[in-house]
């Protein structure tokens, strides 16, 4: 096979949320300059308003195995989330393409693909799987990395894609007493997220829909209060002080209890702690945000996790053997 093309597939919706879009977002922007081949992204499944922004939209997996015959095609970076796809489909996929000789990367939550891909790349600082196929660290993360000091007096609120804990119906209300002025709010509504509940023409208030310039708001901000989920690494890495607000909702003890060990956020459990939280965090919000930065930049290092990925594509052969166990 020659040179082909890498192509990453993923899916999304109301459900699933936006992290798997998001990352292979970034990836589709940054992984053609660092390989220097033609890289496809490919939205796989039920139809999503999110969609518009790949390469391709294909309704199954079968087809999209039909269209990997288009054009010569060296491997494939897969990213969905194991409790909305079909595990046992998505397995005799992945035998079905590695007979052809094409590499396969799994991202996050994929463990249960082991051993039919060549790579499960976790960008996470936390891995349950133990196999010499895995990789994962703090230098792994998909997120964009921020050099903006100068920060506007704001707070930027990240709720999700499709607000999956509520934030909506009793968040802006609470923020709207506790925040100080002259902080400016602005709430980034998910594309599957009901609008936030708002008081009548609530003071110092931005709604944002789905807004195309979220890395903008992100690298502006001085102070984020998010879930859970890409977003929060996100938050981290743009040197903003940032709050995780019920992450016990949305994540495992033991990785919860590992990041609670790096200090690397203020965590709120719940309301009340949320009160104290945003107290503490107004009293001292540059000592806490540089502190945190400096944190955060000694573990995650000065690149993104996209170079680490790039580097194990150039290290590929042109066509990967066919494995016997798979025919």
């Amino acid at each position: 096979m020659s040179m082909g093309r890498v192509v990453i597939a993923c899916h999304s919706g109301p459900k699933i949320g936006l992290g798997h879009l998001r990352r292979c977002q970034f990836l589709k922007e940054r992984l053609p300059a660092q390989i220097n081949r033609k890289v496809e992204w490919v939205h796989v499944g039920a139809t999503d308003q999110e969609q518009n922004k790949t390469d391709q939209q294909v309704s199954s997996l079968d087809d999209f195995f039909t269209s990997l015959h288009e054009e010569p095609t060296a491997g494939l970076v897969l990213d969905f989330h194991p409790d909305h796809i079909d595990m046992d489909e998505l397995g005799t996929f992945c035998k079905k393409v590695r007979r052809k000789g094409i590499w396969i990367v799994a991202l996050d939550r994929l463990g249960g693909l082991l051993p039919l891909i060549d790579l499960l790349f976790v960008p996470c600082f936390f891995s349950k799987h133990l196999h010499p196929k895995v990789c994962f660290g703090w230098d792994h993360y998909l997120v964009p990395v921020w050099n903006q000091p100068d920060k506007d007096e704001s707070v930027l609120v990240l709720s999700g894609g499709g607000d999956p804990l509520g934030f909506g119906d009793w968040l802006p209300d609470f923020l709207i007493r506790h925040i100080p002025e002259p902080f400016h709010i602005h709430w980034v509504q998910g594309p599957h997220a009901k609008p936030p509940t708002l008081p009548t023409k609530p003071p110092r208030w931005t709604t944002w829909k789905n807004p195309p310039q979220l890395q903008e708001l992100l690298g502006k901000t001085k102070v984020v209060i998010t879930a859970y989920g890409v977003s929060f690494f996100e938050s981290l890495r743009s040197q903003a002080l940032t709050i995780l607000l019920e992450p016990q909702k949305l994540c495992e003890r033991t990785e919860l209890s590992l990041l609670e060990a790096e200090n690397l956020c203020l965590i709120a459990q719940d309301q009340s702690q949320l009160e104290d939280r945003l107290k503490d965090a107004f009293s001292n919000i540059e000592p806490y945000r540089k502190f945190f930065a400096r944190k955060v930049q000694a573990l995650m290092g000065p690149h993104s996790g996209d170079q680490k990925l790039a580097d194990w594509i150039l290290a590929q052969p042109s066509q990967m053997p066919s494995s016997p166990d798979l025919i």
